[in-house]
């Protein structure tokens, strides 16, 4: 095993540290980096921002710190240093393209470390989330200007990482050709005995007309 064999994941969301070596955090956070350690031969730490509010996230739950499957550390991004990543032995930094990320790219070219981003939303999209969140136009309008001038620092960040996550065709399709190493991927979370067999949907559908509609259940859940 090498010496430096600790996968470095930058979490966006933050932490809210609690009394008695507590933490608040999300279960899919949990859940997914217990899935990465499936595929990585070595540590794992999660690098978090504190916050002091509460997370409105529906899956939160109130975590012991000694008993995370991971090293949590909560610092700010831009305390981060090469040798910080030395430090933790970090071999691979997986980064979230944004404001608070964008220059974890040159960070990690200064430490020798490789770097790649995980990337769910573009441009356009970004821009119409700013749109619903901001009723004012002016506000409206200086929101969407912010994430005009965040896509070229965005851009920038993906271009020189050594590697590109595309969680969904959007993405993939936008950043493609920023970064020769990018990879299309769809994170379902769903293995084969969660779905439906073939006996399953034909008794669901037996006494069902071919003129009733069908009604389908979205639940949204946001990028790790």
């Amino acid at each position: 095993m090498l010496a430096n064999n600790t996968l470095t994941i930058l979490q966006p969301l933050q932490a809210k540290l609690l009394p008695n070596g507590k933490v608040l955090l999300t279960r899919k956070l949990i859940e997914a980096v217990v899935e990465l350690s499936h595929y990585w031969d070595g540590s794992i730490t999660v690098m978090m921002e504190e916050t002091q509010i509460g997370n409105d996230n529906i899956d939160c739950k109130i975590f012991n710190l000694d008993e995370l499957p991971f090293k949590l550390e909560v610092i700010s991004f831009d305390l981060i240093t090469p040798a910080l990543l030395h430090q933790h032995n970090t071999a691979l930094v997986l980064a979230v393209p944004g404001y608070r990320q964008n220059h974890i790219t040159k960070l990690c070219h200064l430490a020798g470390v490789p770097c790649i981003y995980v990337s769910e939303y573009t441009l356009k999209t970004r821009k119409q989330i700013a749109s619903v969140n901001a009723s004012n136009p002016l506000v409206r309008l200086r929101k969407i200007a912010w994430e005009q001038n965040q896509e070229m620092k965005q851009r920038a960040a993906i271009a020189g990482a050594d590697g590109l996550q595309c969680n969904g065709t959007p993405t993939y399709k936008e950043y493609l050709k920023l970064n020769p190493n990018s990879m299309l991927f769809f994170d379902t979370r769903i293995s084969e005995d969660m779905l439906a067999t073939a006996r399953d949907i034909e008794m669901r559908t037996a006494n069902r007309s071919e003129d009733m509609p069908l009604r389908f259940a979205f639940l949204r859940s946001d990028l790790i």
